[in-house]
């Protein structure tokens, strides 16, 4: 069975369940090929949350910011938060 990109970065492994450090994020756009200026001008504002000290990131920007630069688009209206 493939893993979608949906399972493959809800099930990536993080310090913490609420989402990704910053290198965490830096490691998974390394192995998703995505590139990092273009992934943080795409990733733009976004929400985040601190735990402990690191600032994170959630699964459902970083899903939607991976979606944008595979199927090369902007973001749509409804994805906005």
């Amino acid at each position: 069975m493939k893993q979608t990109l949906d399972d493959y970065i809800f099930s990536y492994p993080t310090k913490h369940k609420e989402g990704f450090t910053d290198s965490e994020m830096l490691k998974l756009i390394y192995d998703l090929h995505l590139g990092k200026a273009r992934f943080f001008s795409k990733l733009g504002i976004n929400t985040a949350i601190v735990i402990d000290g690191d600032w994170l990131t959630y699964h459902t920007d970083v899903l939607r910011t991976a979606r944008m630069i595979i199927e090369n688009r902007e973001m749509y209206l409804y994805e906005w938060d």
